[in-house]
C-alpha cells in the first residue's frame, strides 16, 4: 500500500511517540501541541508587545469513573481538555459504520500522534498518525508567521477502495476574546450571537452554511481582540457554533465553563446517509488543506 510523503521532507527530525507537549514560538505568538490527538493545547498572543493572552479554552481533564455510562461520549467529555482538535474520520456522537465502532468525535482525536519539531526553527511542528478504523494516514503541520497560525493537514487513503470520511475542525476559544462585545461574521453574514454578561448564563449550538467564503471573523472591541479563522469553503461548506457560558451544571462543565467553538465541517452535524461522511478519498490519493487563524 502506498504511504504519504511528509509535507516537507527536509528539516524534520522525527522523534519517538511521547506524551510530552511540544512548544513553538515566533514573534507575538506562542503555541503548544499535545501528541494526543495532535491537539493545539495553547495559543498565546502578545499584542503589540503587551501582556500575553491565552486565546483557547483549556480545562483540567477529569478521571474516568467506574460509574460512568458505557460508551465514548461520556469519556470524551470527562477527558476534554479544550484547545483545538481535528475530528477525523467521524465527528459527533459515536456510531457504527460498516461494522466498525467510531468513537465520539473520531479516532484521530483519541490516538497518540508522532510529533516532532523542525530542526533549526521554533515555529514549525509536524505530527502524523495512521488510523485503525479506516485506512487513512494523517499529517498535520503547525506553523507560526508573525500574527498568524497556519495548520496544514493531509489525509491519504492507504487502502484499496475509495474511503468516505467526515472531517471537522474544533477550535474552542475562551475569554477575553469570548466575552460581552464579541460578534462573529461568517462569510458576509453577522451571526445572531448572544454572549451573556455574568451572572447571566447561556448555552447554544447552531449549524450554518458558510457560503462561498470560508471565513469567520471573531471581533471583540471591548477586549481589543480580533481573530480571523479561514478555511476552504468548498471542502468545508458548514460551520458549527458551540457555546457554553456557565449554563451547564454537573460534570464536566460545573457551571464555570466559558467557551465558544467555531467548527468548519464537511457535512451537517447529523449524518445524511450511512457513510462515514461525504468526503471520499480514492486509493493512494491525498487531500491537503489549510486552516489559518490571524490575530489583530
Amino acid at each position: 500500500m502506498p504511504s504519504a510523503p511528509a509535507l516537507d521532507s527536509t528539516g524534520i527530525s522525527q522523534a519517538p511517540d511521547s506524551h510530552t507537549l511540544v512548544s513553538l514560538t515566533r514573534d507575538s505568538l506562542g503555541a503548544r501541541i499535545d501528541p494526543i490527538g495532535a491537539r493545539l493545547d495553547s495559543l498565546i498572543y502578545s499584542q503589540d508587545g503587551g501582556d500575553p493572552v491565552e486565546l483557547l479554552y483549556r480545562r483540567e481533564p477529569e478521571p474516568d469513573l467506574p460509574t460512568d455510562a458505557p460508551g465514548s461520549n461520556g469519556q470524551w467529555h470527562r477527558r476534554y481538555a479544550g484547545g483545538w482538535h481535528t475530528l477525523v474520520p467521524h465527528s459527533g456522537d459515536e456510531r457504527t459504520v460498516d461494522g466498525v465502532a467510531q468513537p465520539f468525535h473520531g479516532e484521530a482525536a483519541w490516538k497518540t500522534w508522532r510529533v516532532s519539531a523542525a530542526s533549526g526553527t521554533a515555529a514549525r511542528v509536524h505530527a502524523s498518525v495512521t488510523l485503525d478504523t479506516v485506512p487513512i494516514q494523517l499529517e498535520r503541520v503547525f506553523e507560526l508567521f508573525e500574527t498568524t497560525l497556519r495548520i496544514t493537514q493531509r489525509a491519504t487513503n492507504l487502502g484499496e477502495r475509495p474511503q468516505p470520511i467526515s472531517w471537522a475542525e474544533h477550535p474552542a476559544f475562551a475569554p477575553p476574546l469570548v466575552g460581552p462585545g464579541l460578534s462573529i461574521t461568517l462569510g458576509e453574514s453577522v451571526l445572531p450571537l448572544h454572549i451573556p454578561t455574568p451572572p447571566e448564563t447561556h448555552g447554544a449550538f447552531a449549524a450554518y452554511p458558510c457560503g462561498p467564503t470560508g471565513r469567520a471573523v471573531l471581533d471583540n472591541p471591548v477586549a481589543g481582540l480580533r481573530a480571523t479563522l479561514e478555511w476552504d469553503a468548498e471542502l468545508f461548506p458548514y460551520a458549527f457554533i458551540w457555546q457554553e457560558h456557565r449554563a451547564s451544571q454537573g460534570s464536566p462543565w460545573h457551571g464555570i465553563a466559558d467557551v465558544l467553538a467555531v467548527e468548519p465541517s464537511v457535512r451537517p452535524y447529523d449524518p445524511e446517509d450511512e457513510r462515514l461522511g461525504p468526503l471520499v478519498i480514492n486509493p493512494g490519493d491525498t487531500i491537503e488543506t489549510a486552516f489559518t487563524l490571524t490575530l489583530s
